[in-house]
């Protein structure tokens, strides 16, 4: 199978997502398995509940940000995918 026939396996009208999983800076990971996972659940509770804000669904998948050794990287990536969805849905 070429890279031509995997494109034309992508749902239509679809825009692509890519999470950055890696520092540009020192090529490291930004996040762990777990934190990369949850991005995919911010991901559909912002599409599934349209009208909770951020906190609200932090609350509901009960992240705390805080207690991260990379909170703020987390919590920036989670907000990230959370804006994009929104923006598309």
């Amino acid at each position: 199978m070429t890279e031509d026939d995997t494109k034309s396996l992508e749902p239509v009208g679809y825009p692509e997502r890519k999470i950055r999983m890696t520092n540009p800076k020192t090529n490291a990971p930004d996040l762990d398995i777990e934190q990369i996972e949850m991005l995919a659940n911010f991901s559909d509770y912002a599409a599934n509940y349209p009208k909770l804000p951020f906190e609200e669904i932090a609350k509901k998948l009960g992240v705390d940000f805080t207690k991260a050794k990379n909170g703020k990287t987390w919590e920036a990536e989670c907000r990230e995918v959370f804006d994009r969805e929104r923006a598309i849905g």
